[in-house]
């Protein structure tokens, strides 16, 4: 049996989608970015799917992680609050999106 996923490891999957750079996201989570991109290693690795494509420019989420997009709008941010398409998802979405990878 996989081990639970960490709410430390959704929060920093979360704020990297969110501010679209590791260092942004470590940055504002007031941790290191090393400490970042382990617990980002560690929840692929527990939902054994890679969730971010990085390379030392550039982050791309890959096709199980833009499944956050797809989420229907009651699991999302309120209407008021709605991202379009084109914006990335909330911390709080991505977290949603993260807990709906995971196997059934």
């Amino acid at each position: 049996m996989a081990d639970p996923l960490e709410t430390s490891e959704l929060l920093a999957f979360a704020k990297t989608v969110e501010s679209r750079s590791l260092s942004r996201a470590a940055s504002e989570l007031r941790i290191p970015r090393a400490t970042v991109s382990r617990r980002l290693a560690r929840l692929e690795e527990r939902l054994s799917t890679r969730l971010l494509r990085r390379t030392t420019r550039s982050m791309v989420l890959t096709a199980p992680a833009r499944r956050c997009t797809d989420m229907p709008a009651s699991c999302s941010t309120p209407s008021s609050t709605r991202r379009t398409a084109s914006s990335a998802p909330t911390a709080p979405s991505a977290a949603i999106c993260a807990c709906r990878l995971l196997p059934s």
